[in-house]
C-alpha cells in the first residue's frame, strides 16, 4: 500500500474502501491529524506510521474512529481492554489497542498487523 501523491490530482476522495467499515486513507505520517478540524473526520480510518523513539524506527499504525472500531472488532476484541493514553505513548504500547484524544476527536489506534488480522478474520466470517 502506498499513499497518494499530493502533487497529482486525486480522482477519488479516499484511498480505499472496506465493506462494513467504510472509507479510509493512507498517510505517510501522523501530520494529517493536525489538519482534521471537522467535528467528524472524513474517513473512518487512516493507515499511517508512527515514529518509535525507543527502537528508532517507524511502526505502521491505523487510526480508527471509535464507531468504526466497534463495527470491526469481534467478541474477542470486545473483551480486550483498550488503554487510554497519549499519542506519543501509543507505539510503545503496541500490540495493545489504545484510545487517544487529539484536539476534539477520539481515535482508537491499533498496530497495522493487528488491524489486518482482524480484517481478514472478519472477511472469513463473512464467507461462512
Amino acid at each position: 500500500m502506498t499513499p497518494h501523491d499530493p502533487t497529482v490530482e486525486r480522482f477519488a476522495p479516499y484511498d480505499l474502501y472496506v465493506p462494513g467499515l467504510g472509507y479510509g486513507d493512507i498517510k505517510t505520517s501522523g501530520y494529517f491529524l493536525d489538519d482534521l478540524t471537522a467535528d467528524t473526520p472524513t474517513a473512518n480510518f487512516y493507515i499511517t506510521r508512527l515514529y518509535v523513539p525507543k527502537s528508532r524506527r517507524y511502526q505502521r499504525a491505523v487510526f480508527v474512529t471509535p464507531r468504526a472500531w466497534n463495527r470491526l472488532r469481534s467478541k474477542d476484541e470486545k473483551r480486550q481492554e483498550i488503554v487510554v493514553t497519549s499519542l506519543p505513548a501509543v507505539a510503545d504500547r503496541f500490540p495493545q489497542v489504545s484510545r487517544v484524544r487529539i484536539e476534539h476527536l477520539t481515535w482508537v489506534v491499533v498496530e497495522y498487523e493487528t488491524w489486518k488480522r482482524i480484517l481478514l478474520q472478519k472477511q472469513q466470517e463473512g464467507k461462512q
